[in-house]
């Protein structure tokens, strides 16, 4: 469980520039995975996720995530499904703003919305990166802080 934690710590967040030499054109597509975790309301849960970005331009991307923390809210588990846009203003930092739906999975749940400020700043080795992340979600007027690692690979 580690190990994949650790995995998916790493991929989904970062920017576009994975580079072996650091002088590459920017790629295009990144395609990420997330391992971190959830506080909420003194609550901390493990949290894993997918993501991809595609880049714009060398300033914008526009992407896509889905989170999930199977032991949040009980132990119901809820996942995270969003749209993000993407600012790239300097160097490997990624600031990034994004709006989707929450799921608590219990029998007669809904889907909540859900707002994100978040920020990741890309380290580069070889052709991988990895991000340190920081989210702050809003929810139901509470506010959720995701932070983790997120392994990157541009395309």
């Amino acid at each position: 469980m580690s190990l994949s934690v650790a995995a998916m710590l790493a991929l989904s967040t970062a920017p576009a520039t994975a580079s072996d030499d650091g002088h590459s054109e920017i790629k295009k597509n990144i395609i990420g995975v997330f391992g971190g975790f959830t506080s909420i309301d003194g609550n901390t849960d493990a949290t894993f996720g997918i993501e991809y970005e595609r880049r714009l331009t060398n300033l914008i991307g526009v992407g896509v995530i889905y989170e999930h923390s199977p032991n949040a809210h009980g132990g119901d588990g809820v996942s995270i499904y969003m749209g993000e846009l993407h600012l790239h203003p300097w160097k490997e930092l990624r600031i990034s703003v994004g709006y989707g739906k929450e799921k608590v999975h219990y029998q007669g749940s809904k889907t909540k919305d859900i707002w994100r400020l978040g920020a990741a700043y890309d380290f580069h080795v070889g052709g991988v990166g990895l991000a340190p992340t920081l989210n702050l979600d809003r929810i139901d007027g509470q506010t959720a802080t995701v932070f983790g690692l997120t392994l990157v690979k541009g395309f």
